[in-house]
């Protein structure tokens, strides 16, 4: 080798290659800088937002009576054990039944678990769950207020309130799991029929209860608020009959457990 390339070569190596070992440097630094705060922030990504949950699990809360402090305490462990059964990518929603909710419906909540657990190394940790706070644990903590402050009801449309949010369009039946978890003594009084003998909830014309909507791919738990005062109406055979009603409309599996 020349004189000349020799010391080029010597040039190279010791100004050159440095400088661009910085700029490459920096580069990788500046990217994963931009990759750690924008890409996985711990903010839902579009995909998380558009495409169905894995699985979606509503809860029903019977408004119409008032709940005695045992049901109460009852209603608000099962709020409580909640955010631990829904896992990242899955829904939960609440809805209540009350004098209205056979036309219309409104959610006290929905919610989608954006998950807490990060990767250290590309993600903000901190960020991140700061999110599943705000967006999933927070708002269902504080759902217990909404459920059992709504004032009593003449009405109680439960069979037209389970209809009408079966049928909403974040409960619909591309998501691959659903489950209904219903807290109510289920003391159907409507304008279409009623449990009690003397209604006068009950239209002069109505022709009897409704039949409940498809509930294919539907796991139906029931928490069935007895009551001391309706024990006659509270009997093994309306217990059948809503069981019988939830296995004709196609229920996975349906679960009743006792709440005094």
């Amino acid at each position: 080798m020349s004189p000349i390339s020799a010391k080029g070569s010597t040039i190279f190596k010791s100004k050159v290659l440095p400088i661009a070992l910085i700029i490459f440097s920096l580069s990788l630094f500046g990217g994963l800088t931009w990759l750690v705060d924008n890409v996985t922030s711990g903010e839902a990504d579009p995909e998380h937002m558009t495409t169905p949950p894995k699985s979606h699990t509503l809860l029903l809360v019977d408004q119409t009576d008032k709940l005695n402090r045992r049901c109460c305490i009852i209603l608000k462990s099962l709020l409580e054990k909640l955010p631990k059964k829904i896992g990242v990518g899955e829904a939960v929603s609440i809805f209540s039944i009350y004098k209205d909710s056979d036309i219309t419906i409104t959610p006290l909540l929905y919610a989608r678990n954006p998950g807490k657990k990060a990767n250290e190394f590309i993600e903000n940790v901190r960020h991140k769950q700061q999110v599943f706070q705000k967006e999933f644990l927070t708002p269902l903590q504080q759902s217990s207020n909404k459920t059992i402050g709504r004032a009593e009801s003449p009405s109680s449309p439960i069979l037209e309130t389970i209809n009408n949010v079966a049928g909403w369009h974040k409960f619909t039946p591309d998501i691959p799991k659903r489950k209904i978890i219903i807290y109510s003594d289920l003391l159907q009084n409507s304008v279409h029929c009623s449990d009690y003998n003397y209604s006068k909830v009950v239209h002069p014309s109505a022709t009897g209860c409704p039949e409940l909507c498809d509930l294919s791919n539907v796991e139906v738990e029931v928490y069935y608020i007895l009551r001391k005062r309706k024990k006659h109406l509270q009997t093994p055979e309306h217990r059948q009959e809503w069981i019988d009603r939830f296995i004709k409309a196609n229920a996975t599996t349906v679960r009743f457990h006792d709440v005094m």
